[in-house]
């Protein structure tokens, strides 16, 4: 029983996390040019593999409607970026300062799909 509580908790808030992301992806409908004008780093250190691994965090600045914005990610990914790229991004024409990047609505899916996993293992175990 507590395997299923343990499980279906963890399936639940990555449930709720994808799930915010996945609505961003409805809201966010406006792809703006973009370019990377920052690009913040953060190490970690992998104590089983004895090695670094590099995740990264873009800023992003463009006009919507003639107003320079800036889009600070929140997320690090694997993805390196360097200043001076060029990519797109989708807002949400309402409020602008809503925005998605391409690379976090699939990651979205695959912890949506991680979660439900859990959830139906923590079933499952309930079962056994």
């Amino acid at each position: 029983m507590i395997g299923f509580i343990v499980y279906a908790v963890i399936g639940i808030v990555l449930i709720i996390f994808s799930l915010r992301t996945i609505g961003k992806s409805f809201l966010c409908t406006l792809e703006i040019p973009v370019t990377c004008i920052n690009v913040k780093q953060r190490m970690h250190y992998d104590h089983d593999r004895n090695e670094h691994t590099i995740h990264y965090a873009a800023t992003w600045a463009g006009y919507v409607n003639g107003q320079y914005m800036t889009f600070e990610s929140k997320s690090y990914t694997s993805t390196l970026h360097y200043e001076g790229e060029e990519s797109t991004i989708k807002i949400n024409p309402n409020d602008p300062s809503v925005f998605l990047e391409p690379e976090l609505k699939l990651s979205s899916y695959i912890t949506l799909v991680f979660g439900i996993v859990l959830i139906l293992y923590g079933i499952y175990s309930v079962f056994l």
